[in-house]
């Protein structure tokens, strides 16, 4: 019996992966923009705000 729980998850699996939005390589939302340079960076980077 086991076993038919095993193959039913994976089964659960196989449907869950299907329906998932491929990102093409694009940044996830909300993600940090990837720069392999300070000068890349300057014109995204702000100051993070504190709240008190």
């Amino acid at each position: 019996m086991p076993a038919f729980y095993l193959m039913f998850a994976g089964v659960i699996g196989v449907i869950a992966a299907a329906f998932m939005p491929e990102t093409a390589r694009k940044p996830l939302q909300g993600s940090m923009p990837a720069v392999e340079t300070e000068g890349e960076a300057k014109p995204w980077w702000r100051p993070r705000t504190t709240i008190r």
